[in-house]
């Protein structure tokens, strides 16, 4: 579970309160957070945070929720969104690689030293719990201002590009000495073996930004002196660069900088524009939610309870319903289970009514009941039941039973213990026919 450690001082200025430590202790839990650790000389608290809710990998997004928490401030928050200019191409080589790419502009950047480290923290953090160690998504910080516009995001041969990477030795490498002699190249090689073509970004200049998802050129490298910052996040799904981008560009807003959108253009005339911070409407019958939490909220006590987890609600023309949107930075929001949660939230766990549940003996589901009936029956018919594994092996799929070998719907284990069990069975005669044997 990843941690965080806030500086107490930190957070009053985030929060807009004056925080009492064994008071923010208590606080702390009942916006999903797992106290670590506490220092009061310090005056800081580490703490733990689920990675389904990566919005809380800075001191900026916990600040959100205590903002909410403490009715400060109540629905989702809004952050100014300026219009840009700035295009990047996407060409179709990336497509086998890594297809996907979104982009933001941060304008007027201010950032003192420990925005700095929350900046590297909330990377690695979004690094991990988003990106799948970047394979999943991969960010990209830049000095705006040692580049041109436009960008173009494309695909090479592993020794047809070269540039000075970050943290090297300050001379050009091609893109396959980097995957060898590098350090990151070392350490996020496996992310692209057996690709034929590698992922870059260029930019008018054909100068290079970065090589996602390995490592940035040096040439953008982000100094105490930089003002401005072009973000590029690329990974294999949509929805999680997106999400990543959102995050960093919601707790870069926060931290006072300007967000500037970039239209990303992929081919067949696909226009994206990105970062997209508009909410996600969802419609959900209050009386689900009052009897999955045990309670008896009225809509207008439902409304107050999502507004203090900084999400909007209104009562919906649907009678019974409201209509609920979820922040642009939330990716957690999927089911309306989850609003349940997100109610008993802001009601607060603490005053949910306790219930003694009925004890109750334990019996047979109904799909279990009834296929032990029709068990019984066939074994009275004179039949014997074969319970055989899931595992099989090809051999015994396919050559035994003289067909040819499906490749499609063959699923094979990659390291199997044994060669008795290197596949799951594609159909359940093979393994009948070897319980006869």
């Amino acid at each position: 579970m990843p941690t965080l450690e806030l500086n107490i001082d930190r957070l009053e200025r985030l929060v807009g309160k004056k925080l009492d430590m064994k008071e923010l202790e208590y606080d702390l839990q009942w916006i999903s957070l797992d106290l670590e650790d506490t220092n009061e000389e310090e005056r800081t608290i580490k703490v733990e945070y689920n990675p389904n809710r990566p919005d809380f990998s800075s001191p900026e997004g916990i600040a959100r929720a205590l903002r909410g928490y403490y009715e400060i401030e109540l629905g989702i928050p809004t952050f100014e969104l300026t219009t840009g200019e700035i295009i990047l191409k996407v060409d179709p080589s990336v497509k086998e690689v890594r297809p996907y790419i979104v982009c933001g502009v941060v304008r007027n950047v201010d950032l003192d030293e420990d925005e700095v480290a929350t900046l590297m923290t909330i990377q690695e953090h979004l690094h991990w719990a988003v990106g799948r160690d970047r394979k999943k998504v991969a960010i990209g910080v830049h000095d705006l201002d040692k580049v041109s516009p436009p960008y173009r995001y494309t695909a090479v041969k592993p020794d047809s590009v070269s540039f000075t990477p970050l943290h090297g030795d300050g001379y050009p490498m091609n893109l396959e000495e980097i995957l060898l002699l590098h350090e990151k190249g070392i350490e996020y090689a496996k992310i692209l073996e057996g690709k034929e073509v590698y992922p870059i970004i260029f930019d008018n200049n054909d100068e290079v930004l970065s090589f996602p998802p390995v490592i940035n050129g040096e040439l953008t490298t982000v100094t105490d002196e930089t003002k401005n910052l072009f973000l590029d996040l690329t990974g294999t799904d949509f929805q999680a660069v997106n999400l990543a981008l959102n995050i960093l560009s919601t707790t870069l807003a926060d931290m006072g900088a300007e967000i500037e959108t970039v239209t990303v253009q992929y081919e067949g005339g696909k226009n994206i524009v990105t970062p997209n911070f508009n909410p996600k409407k969802w419609e959900v019958k209050t009386d689900y939610i009052n009897s999955v939490c045990g309670l008896k909220l009225t809509e207008e006590e439902m409304i107050k309870c999502f507004q203090k987890v900084r999400l909007n609600a209104n009562k919906s023309k649907k009678k019974g319903t409201l209509e609920i949107w979820v922040p642009s930075y939330r990716g957690d929001i999927m089911h309306p289970v989850d609003f349940t949660e997100e109610c008993a939230m802001g009601y607060g766990y603490v005053n949910l009514p306790l219930t003694i549940h009925d004890g109750g003996m334990g019996e047979y589901h109904p799909i279990q009941d009834f296929s032990n009936k029709i068990r019984k029956i066939m074994i009275g018919a004179g039949y014997l039941e074969a319970v055989n594994f899931i595992l099989s092996n090809s051999e015994k799929q396919f050559n035994y039973m003289n067909q040819e070998k499906d490749e499609k719907n063959l699923v094979q284990i990659l390291n199997p213990v044994s060669k008795e069990f290197d596949t799951t069975r594609v159909t359940l005669l093979p393994n009948i026919m070897d319980t006869i044997r």
